[in-house]
């Protein structure tokens, strides 16, 4: 198979996402084999890692032309049964412990997006007042549960089967970088400004 070349990546973690890729291939998820990674910055000027090459579709037409109704739910359906699967994964056996700050990662947020939107806000609004104030007093018990997350999950991250509506892989590419091990809290409840389109986007 043809293997594909990664260096583009703007949080400068390749070997970041090298290792979070090797650690799911190695556990059965669905996502690109890495070949070798190398941290010799004069082969190219930066370093890279070489994955395999898969044989697929990806959808960079977030309206899904030329695929039926029913297509396109099997599309979004399969996706986000894709993220089930990676949410369900039992980080210990990754190896990936102290990957990322772990538990607690509600609490962080809420606190960041709080000092975040009254730093920027010109006047006061009591209902984000309200909300933030609720959501500081109802972190969830699991908070201290974690996952590993993407970063970047959505449609055109995906490799779909080149005739089925079946995802057969989750891309890399740079999207892995940002790749950590946390609790989600639905961040957008405390602020959500995404229109519908940017919604439909990614997860």
């Amino acid at each position: 198979m043809v293997n594909v070349l990664n260096c583009v990546c703007f949080c400068g973690q390749v070997d970041r996402e090298y290792a979070v890729q090797k650690a799911l291939h190695s556990a059965g998820f669905p996502v690109p084999q890495p070949l070798l990674y190398c941290s010799d910055t004069d082969v190219i000027g930066t370093d890279f890692y070489i994955m395999e090459h898969v044989q697929g579709r990806i959808f960079r037409d977030l309206r899904l032309p030329g695929l039926s109704a029913a297509e396109r739910v099997a599309l979004y359906v399969a996706a986000v049964e894709t993220l089930a699967r990676l949410h369900s994964i039992d980080v210990t056996k990754l190896g990936l412990q102290g990957y990322g700050k772990g538990a607690g990662y509600s609490k962080r947020q809420v606190s960041t997006w709080t000092k975040q939107y009254r730093a920027s806000a010109h006047r006061s609004i009591p209902a984000m007042d309200e909300l933030s104030d609720w959501l500081g007093k109802n972190i969830p018990s699991s908070d201290n549960e974690v996952t590993l997350v993407h970063g970047d999950f959505r449609i055109d991250n995906l490799i779909f089967h080149p005739t089925e509506v079946t995802a057969l892989e989750l891309q890399f590419g740079s999207n892995w970088t940002t790749a950590r091990i946390q609790r989600e809290p639905g961040q957008h409840l405390l602020a959500d400004s995404s229109s519908g389109k940017e919604r439909i986007l990614g997860f």
